[in-house]
């Protein structure tokens, strides 16, 4: 059985720059009460979510009261880029979209990651030898 604590390689977690957007909502709209509360609870939403990387996969949680985890091998990752808006560029963030053929998980998003560039050249690189290690090869089918 899968362990989660055996053999972790790196953790990481969303920065919460990602919400300034509502924390500057919830200063704004302190006279009311529901701005505040949304900001806070989407601090907490981006302290619960993160990404474990394994030596043969991916797990991500997220949710505060409601947890979803989601798992995804190397070897089922097709194509990776990376996104950097202009306010993660400011404070030197980046989002990975990473593309799998797994059928259930198809996308999946590392947000507002410090180490982006790293993490992306790395991931390509375990991603060949983990196909290579599987004996997993591609190839895409087209609707002619």
């Amino acid at each position: 059985m899968f362990d989660p604590m055996d053999n972790i390689e790196l953790t990481l977690k969303p920065s919460q720059w990602i919400n300034a957007g509502w924390v500057i909502f919830g200063v704004l709209g302190m006279p009311l009460v529901f701005p505040p509360i949304i900001a806070l609870w989407k601090i907490l939403e981006v302290s619960c979510h993160r990404y474990d990387f394994y030596d043969d996969l991916i797990l991500e949680r997220q949710g505060v009261i409601n947890v979803i985890t989601n798992e995804i091998h190397y070897h089922r990752i097709k194509a990776v880029s990376m996104e950097e808006p202009i306010l993660y560029r400011i404070v030197g963030l980046s989002t990975l979209h990473i593309r799998t053929s797994d059928p259930f998980i198809p996308e999946l998003d590392i947000k507002a990651i410090p180490v982006g560039k790293t993490l992306m050249r790395d991931l390509k690189n375990i991603v060949k030898v983990s196909k290579k290690r599987e004996g997993v090869r591609e190839f895409d089918m087209f609707n002619l």
